[in-house]
């Protein structure tokens, strides 16, 4: 039975503006840098993994030793992939109208 995927409820680090979607959180991440949402990050990186969505976007997302700029730049490519992956299931999963009913 497949189950339809449900985005986690990111929490905010100490002291930081708690991003309310994904797309606010890469926005912050490149106003306040990786450290101040290392935990919304991280979530938001598993999530991309149950999508299957690329291995590789994730790894340099995480990867301290990376160039920062790399970091963003595949965390902001990883955040658009999720979202359209999320567009993408909504649509294939239409919510049933209460106007009409088909009898079996």
């Amino acid at each position: 039975m497949h189950r339809k995927h449900t985005p986690q409820t990111i929490g905010p680090a100490a002291g930081a503006h708690r991003p309310s979607s994904p797309q606010e959180l890469a926005e912050a991440v490149a106003v306040d840098g990786f450290d101040a949402h290392a935990v919304e990050v991280a979530a938001l990186v598993e999530e991309s993994r149950r999508l299957a969505i690329s291995d590789v976007l994730a790894a340099v997302s995480l990867d301290r030793h990376q160039p920062v700029v790399a970091r963003e730049r595949a965390f902001g490519r990883l955040v658009a992939a999720y979202c359209r992956a999320l567009e993408r299931e909504a649509a294939a999963d239409p919510q049933p109208c209460d106007r009409f009913t088909v009898a079996a």
